[in-house]
């Protein structure tokens, strides 16, 4: 499991992000599927989701995986985690916070 930065989205942006796991993938390794998971994060621990959260597709190009977000709730910070399973069996995880901000528009 690695932490990544993710930049701050506004609340109406339809926003990707790109994650590359080249260094966990062993040599002929392949990522197999992707999904991206999102959890309420408030006062250091995870909360049971009570606002629509950020919703996500994920597509896998080689060791990078493009995850695509819309939606999430302006003025709530969200844990996210996209999981990974690969050719050789293995699951990996990269974590990171996304900050949804109130849109101007």
């Amino acid at each position: 499991m690695s932490r990544v930065v993710l930049p701050s989205k506004l609340a109406n942006e339809i926003k990707r992000y790109k994650l590359d796991f080249i260094g966990e993938l062993s040599v002929g390794e392949t990522i197999a599927t992707a999904v991206a998971i999102f959890s309420v994060y408030s006062g250091g621990v995870e909360v049971p989701p009570v606002v629509p959260g950020p919703s996500a597709t994920c597509t896998i190009n080689g060791s990078i995986v493009s995850v695509l977000i819309s939606g999430g709730t302006a003025g709530m910070l969200y844990f996210m985690v996209l999981r990974i399973t690969t050719s050789a069996g293995q699951t990996l995880d990269k974590e990171g916070f996304l900050s949804v901000i109130p849109s101007t528009s």
